[in-house]
């Protein structure tokens, strides 16, 4: 099924499945082309965050519950420098947050969007009716 895409100046088919999650995120965060205009940047931070696939790995880990450092090294396999430098960006973009028990840090999604997207993709990517 294709599907003409209306952007200003252009017109982009979308043919692929893949090709509609995009679609439906700006469809969801936008509804008229004044809202695409004013929140086309923050759309595209979000995305450019959760581009890294470990970054993303993180998300989608986090978005199903709260965990440690060590627990995510242990269930993700990302070395422990390279997880701590994602998390420092997720956290400055807003997307994860932390709190302290003890000498333990445990993180979790805080960015309500953020979930939001990481459930389009996984119903997307990761149902078995694809």
């Amino acid at each position: 099924m294709e599907t003409t895409v209306k952007c200003p100046g252009r017109h982009r088919n979308i043919d692929t499945h893949q090709d509609n999650i995009l679609l439906s995120i700006i469809r969801y965060y936008v509804s008229t082309m004044e809202d695409i205009q004013k929140n086309v940047h923050q759309v595209a931070e979000l995305l450019k965050t959760l581009s890294h696939p470990d970054r993303l790995l993180i998300a989608c880990k986090l978005a199903e519950k709260e965990l440690s450092v060590g627990e995510m090294q242990s269930e993700l396999g990302i070395y422990q420098p390279n997880l701590s430098r994602h998390l420092t960006t997720l956290k400055s973009a807003k997307i994860v947050t932390f709190r302290k028990e003890g000498l333990s840090v445990f993180y979790h999604l805080s960015d309500t969007r953020a979930g939001q997207v990481i459930t389009a993709l996984h119903q997307i990517f990761c149902s078995r009716k694809h």
